[in-house]
């Protein structure tokens, strides 16, 4: 076959491929989710928080935000967990 003509055929299955990826596995992101529960203005101050939230819950995880703050969050959960 003449490699020309493979190559529209090779095109094709990398943007199939390319699309399963990028369109149908943020859809199954969405199938997890973070409460965020406390924000603190100091990375300090979020540390503490987040060693009294993590005595009391599993899976305690703290995110600087764009802001500047802390972000304190449990997760992720499952949306089934979430909505019991």
């Amino acid at each position: 076959m003449n490699p020309c003509l493979r190559r529209p055929a090779l095109l094709s299955i990398f943007l199939a491929v390319f699309a399963l990826i990028f369109l149908v596995l943020p859809a199954r992101a969405q199938d997890r989710i973070w409460l965020q529960i406390e924000a603190q203005p100091t990375l300090d101050e979020a540390i503490s928080r987040a060693g009294a939230y993590a005595g009391a819950f599993p899976n305690v995880v703290g995110y600087r935000l764009t802001s500047g703050w802390f972000a304190i969050v449990l997760g992720p959960y499952g949306v089934a967990e979430v909505s019991r």
